[in-house]
């Protein structure tokens, strides 16, 4: 797609983060989805906690990427894995650097008041630092029947982010049938 002379790159590569949580699992979803319909390849990146041995549930964690990588190539996606100790947000940072993917998905446990404050958001931190658009899947979406993204909302305020987000919305919203709404908000200003 392109808008004003910039354009984006077809999806290519698919970054999703993945642990034993169900924000997880509706994130690798979606992931997975997305990574079939762009014909992208699927990086599942997993971190094991700063406080916890690399061995910690290592088992556990074998069969969930064997079970991952079983979803994957039933949907005939080309699939990788890592796996690192450390915090979660800078690991997915880190290898959204290297790997250079043109989406990263997290999924959201929507934690409030002080649980959030004590460990902030993983999603939060990885999209304000991110080079790369990150989808935010939340916790609780039914992800029985994951359809393609056929009508986007875009937040715009005339900025230099916002055109980018529109951009790649654009290039999301790839079928003949996808509709694109933009959302831009007149601070002081209510329509009743």
């Amino acid at each position: 797609s392109s808008l004003g002379g910039s354009i984006v790159e077809p999806i290519s590569r698919v970054l999703a983060a993945v642990d034993f949580s169900k924000p997880a699992r509706g994130a690798f979803e979606y992931a997975l989805a997305l990574s079939q319909r762009h014909g992208a390849e699927l990086v599942v990146v997993q971190a094991v906690p700063l406080n916890q041995a690399f061995s910690w549930h290592a088992r556990e964690r074998f069969a969930l990427t064997a079970k991952l990588r079983r979803r994957a190539d039933l949907a005939n996606v080309e699939f990788q894995d890592r796996v690192q100790q450390g915090d979660p947000a800078k690991i997915i940072l880190s290898h959204a650097g290297s790997l250079h993917p043109d989406v990263i998905v997290v999924g959201t446990h929507q934690r409030t008041g002080i649980d959030r404050f004590a460990n902030g958001s993983v999603a939060e931190r990885v999209a304000a630092k991110s080079t790369v658009p990150v989808l935010a899947v939340p916790y609780g979406l039914r992800t029985v029947a994951i359809e393609p993204f056929n009508h986007l909302a875009v937040a715009v305020d005339f900025s230099v982010g916002s055109k980018r987000a529109l951009d790649h919305a654009l290039a999301l919203a790839s079928g003949p049938t996808d509709r694109v709404t933009l959302l831009h908000v007149v601070p002081g200003f209510s329509a009743g």
